[in-house]
């Protein structure tokens, strides 16, 4: 892909997401509180330590979700939410060097003994009206295939995870 159309790509998807938080409308009460933080990719380090629990614990799994500073404070997460994390699932591989984060993320997770999986999926949440349908169809083909390959490469960790307890 030429940097021309990858930096419109970007531009266009600012946009969107821009687009998106002006609906306040729309809004639900996770939006408002997001609202109320300062995520800069420049540096995550004013985020807050957002992790908070999607399902309820039970015997088998438990799963957390949090952002890349989330990511950075497994020791926290563990203390509020009561959960050790084994598994990490990053999908803004592209914005994980941002200032505040591990250095090297590949090392950070070994001690922590978590599985790392990561790759970049685009937010296709957000849709400008009048945005190319085609590019909007393909993002959601690409984003549901690397969420298969996701998926598979899940199978024996969790396999694995569940067996040792």
């Amino acid at each position: 892909m030429a940097r021309c159309e990858m930096l419109e790509r970007s531009q266009a998807r600012q946009k969107d997401i821009q687009d998106a938080y002006n609906d306040t409308a729309s809004w639900t009460a996770l939006d408002e509180i997001i609202q109320q933080q300062n995520y800069s990719f420049s540096s995550i380090a004013a985020w807050p330590v957002d992790g908070c629990l999607v399902c309820k614990p039970t015997e088998r799994a438990t799963m957390p979700l949090g952002s890349l500073q989330a990511a950075c404070n497994l020791d926290v997460i563990k203390e509020d939410l009561g959960v050790s994390v084994t598994v990490v699932v990053s999908m803004c591989e592209t914005e994980m060097n941002a200032h505040g984060a591990p250095s090297n993320w590949k090392d950070y997770f070994c001690e922590h003994a978590v599985v790392h999986i990561h790759c970049q999926l685009d937010d296709i949440t957000v849709k400008q009206p009048g945005r190319d349908f085609e590019r909007h169809e393909a993002l959601q083909k690409k984003c549901l295939s690397n969420w298969k390959s996701i998926c598979l490469y899940m199978l024996p960790t969790v396999a694995t995870v569940n067996h040792c307890r």
